[in-house]
């Protein structure tokens, strides 16, 4: 099945595909509403506007028109790059905590950031920060990147970080350190933050999304975690299609950069996944980081392999890439070396002229995600794409 989505956005178009991907179900024998899913899956064949890859609510200059939010919300869309773990609801997340106080001691005391390369910088005190919230809202000042949440927390550590307006890539990904120990090994919250994802998603009408996740970043076994979101997702779909109404989520499961000796259990289960159809996996991707890119990185060889392995056993590559500023060369590894259909954000690509011609000759898509990526600076009003080309002010 192929989709293709186009969508203007003042002077940003943001294009989107999704994988090709084969919609009959798993071998196994279905149920009765899997069936239905299914067959709702396959008669979807049609052209659908593309929203941007995060929350529609949006709150960056250039888009304060109520009526264009408004008509964003209305519009049935397809979303390709959205987070899983970075779509969790605060309030629910915060709701949780105070229903199991105890869960305060799964966030570490103090921890080292994952990517943190400075051998003198200090530990951040995670547990202070959560301890200090008051209320739900509090809780999401802390979790939340969003220029509207941003507020100068209690601890002097977190002051830097999370009082500016706009930030860094690894100033939102602090933000994952607050609220995935509370999820970590947590099945039955996970299946129901899986369930409200689909619920959000269905509010916003968006209709077809590949929504990607680390398995092994959420439990100690990536297999109980990934049947826990898949059963949230399924149930989710299910529930809330309605006749002419469709909801269909697939996967995309992630390496992550910092973690290379996750990378051949990934491919393995995409592999073994890929048919396990409704809210099947349909590709891989390597997230929070570009370090893997740089060839003598000790990330390198291990996702590198990957995605090679993917290739062969014809499972489709996502790959971030391009989107920090010393990033420029990643775009074109990711096409030419890692084999990735479609680039997540890309944003550099703008300043090399001959891996746009690459990117136009191979049909490479990208997934351009506005909210975030102005938020932590990644995308300027000088970096803008169209029709695959760029354009000047």
């Amino acid at each position: 099945m192929l989709m293709i989505s186009n969508f203007n956005l003042g002077r940003r178009q943001l294009r989107t595909r999704l994988f090709e991907v084969q919609s009959k179900p798993a071998k196994k024998q279905p149920t009765k509403s899997t069936q239905k899913l299914n067959t709702s899956y396959k008669k979807t064949r049609m052209s659908f506007s593309a929203s941007s890859s995060e929350d529609m609510d949006i709150d960056i200059p250039w888009f304060d028109n109520t009526e264009s939010e408004l008509f964003l919300r209305s519009v049935p869309k397809v979303e390709l790059h959205v987070h899983f773990d970075g779509s969790f609801s605060p309030k629910e997340l915060w709701d949780h905590l105070q229903r199991n106080p105890g869960l305060i001691q799964c966030i570490p005391i103090e921890q080292k950031l994952p990517w943190e390369t400075n051998p003198n910088a200090l530990p951040f005190k995670l547990r202070e920060l959560v301890s200090s919230c008051k209320t739900d809202l509090d809780y999401t000042r802390l979790c939340t990147c969003r220029r509207r949440y941003r507020k100068t927390r209690h601890a002097e550590e977190s002051k830097k970080a999370l009082q500016k307006k706009t930030g860094t890539l690894e100033d939102m990904l602090l933000c994952f350190q607050f609220f995935l120990p509370l999820v970590h090994n947590n099945f039955d919250l996970l299946e129901n933050l899986a369930f409200d994802f689909v619920k959000r998603q269905k509010e916003q009408n968006v209709i077809y999304t590949e929504v990607r996740y680390s398995p092994h970043l959420l439990a100690n076994d990536p297999h109980k975690a990934h049947q826990a979101i898949t059963k949230g997702l399924r149930r989710g779909c299910i529930e809330l299609s309605t006749v002419g109404e469709v909801c269909i989520v697939n996967q995309i499961l992630c390496g992550i950069d910092f973690q290379p000796e996750w990378s051949a259990d990934v491919i393995d289960m995409a592999h073994k996944l890929r048919q396990d159809f409704p809210c099947a996996v349909v590709g891989v991707d390597i997230a929070a980081g570009e370090s893997h890119f740089v060839p003598d990185s000790p990330f390198h060889d291990a996702h590198l392999d990957m995605c090679r392995k993917a290739g062969e056993l014809g499972i489709p590559v996502t790959l971030h890439a391009g989107e920090t500023p010393d990033s420029e060369q990643n775009v074109g590894a990711a096409i030419r070396h890692y084999g990735a259909k479609r680039i997540g954000h890309g944003y550099r690509i703008s300043m090399q002229d001959d891996v746009i011609e690459l990117a136009k000759s191979k049909n490479i898509h990208f997934e351009n995600c506005p909210t975030s990526s102005v938020v932590s600076t990644m995308l300027h009003d000088k970096c803008i794409f169209k029709d695959g080309t760029r354009t000047k002010n």
